[in-house]
């Protein structure tokens, strides 16, 4: 009789030390499963850490820490203004969780850059800013000493001045007329309306620069998770939309970075899982 037969036959001859055998054999998988695996979501341990490049990736981390597991909000605004204090709300909302973000870091603003920020600007550029001030100081004086509808009146009142004595002209003054009257027409209609002071002093209606803001956050990721970022970006949304920065007033707020990236990834994982579940079965 061949090996395979006489085990057949010897477990037939004893099918309740066998079924008996096969339960605890069962038992004892699930335990080990329970006990010995776990998932684990973080990308960079699918690579070994003796590869010779790797190393030079973990040493580069660590030197740099601000650079690793990143969320970039990306905000475009109405206006410049409404750009700047959207970043400033979310961020100081966002810094609230210290339990969801390790740190939360505006590059392209704060107080350093509201003190220093000419310093960066290109000579062409900054001469071009200069100039722009220079002409504008009457008007930003009269705004500064009486920032009420008066002072308004009194800015208007002063560049008809100019007008009348032909220090400017009127294609000069069209499109500040115009903002003013878009944003006061805006706000008699009863739809959110505000004046970008600084797109009207330079003439237009600001850069990209200026109406897009970014906020770059390192959240707490939860690699036990099949998202590890998911609790952390859904707080962003959150916080945006209390804040009221929506479509509705003009803002969008998108999510982008290593740290989205990789949870989308994840995500396809869970497409259709109940389907897929049932034809292994």
């Amino acid at each position: 009789m061949r090996p395979v037969e006489s085990v057949v036959a010897a477990s037939v001859r004893r099918p309740w030390l066998v079924l008996c055998a096969a339960l605890l054999l069962a038992a004892l998988g699930v335990w080990v499963t329970v006990t010995r695996f776990a998932i684990d979501t973080d990308t960079a341990k699918l690579i070994a850490p003796s590869v010779a490049w790797r190393q030079s990736e973990i040493a580069l981390d660590r030197a740099f820490p601000q650079r690793t597991d990143l969320v970039a909000v990306v905000i475009d605004a109405p206006s410049a203004e409404m750009a700047e204090e959207a970043a400033d709300d979310l961020a100081t909302a966002l810094r609230a969780k210290p339990d969801l973000y390790r740190s939360v870091d505006r590059p392209d603003g704060g107080p350093f850059l509201a003190r220093n920020g000419f310093l960066f600007l290109p000579t062409a550029e900054l001469r071009s800013t200069l100039e722009q001030v220079s002409q504008q100081a009457p008007l930003l004086s009269i705004l500064a000493g009486d920032p009420s509808l008066r002072g308004f009146a009194d800015t208007i009142r002063a560049t008809l001045l100019g007008l009348r004595s032909g220090d400017v002209g009127l294609d000069d003054l069209a499109p500040r007329f115009d903002a003013f009257a878009t944003t006061i027409e805006r706000a008699l209609a009863g739809e959110p309306a505000r004046l970008s002071w600084r797109a009207v002093m330079a003439g237009g209606e600001g850069s990209l620069s200026d109406l897009r803001k970014i906020v770059l956050v390192r959240p707490v990721l939860d690699y036990s998770a099949l998202q590890p970022g998911a609790a952390a970006t859904d707080e962003i949304r959150a916080a945006a939309a209390r804040l009221d920065l929506t479509p509705a007033r003009g803002f969008e707020v998108r999510l982008t970075g290593p740290v989205p990236l990789a949870d989308d990834e994840f995500a396809t994982v869970a497409e259709n899982m109940e389907l897929n579940v049932g034809l292994t079965l």
